[in-house]
């Protein structure tokens, strides 16, 4: 149960304006945009917290929440099982639901940070397996930043 809630609100601070424009704000000021490791620390942070309380408020078990506060707490760098399982669902979703949409950003980013997040999304995932069912959706991202050169 943990898991998938982690799964679902793993990105709720971007969920407000306000959060997504500070994400915003933090990549256009980095080198690494939005793979900086402050940017990244900061947003899983807010994430959990902001979960963690909604939980709280929805009388969920204690255990429960630390649960998913720990999970989501880690869920861009991964660290134990569970953890490096939801960082590379989180990766899979991202070549399945969001390349076409960061691909729109490359007038604001720039293609070489474009680029560069798009192959740690790759890079990072952990389990062979899901590297496996990754790869031809990594390869097509690849393929469509060089088409819009």
């Amino acid at each position: 149960e943990a898991l998938l809630i982690a799964a679902v609100a793993h990105d709720i601070n971007r969920s407000s304006i306000k959060g997504r424009k500070e994400d915003l704000k933090l990549v256009k000021e980095s080198k690494k945009g939005g793979l900086d490791k402050r940017f990244l620390r900061r947003h899983q942070k807010q994430s959990a917290e902001i979960i963690g309380k909604f939980l709280e408020k929805q009388g969920a078990d204690k255990k429960l929440i630390k649960r998913v506060k720990m999970l989501v707490s880690k869920h861009e760098e991964g660290g134990n099982r569970d953890q490096n399982l939801l960082k590379d669902a989180d990766s899979l979703s991202f070549f399945e639901n969001n390349v076409d949409r960061i691909l729109e950003m490359i007038p604001e980013m720039g293609e070489k940070k474009i680029r560069e997040k798009i192959d740690w999304m790759y890079n990072r995932i952990t389990s062979r397996k899901a590297k496996q069912i990754a790869k031809p959706y990594y390869q097509k991202a690849i393929k469509k930043l060089t088409c819009l050169r």
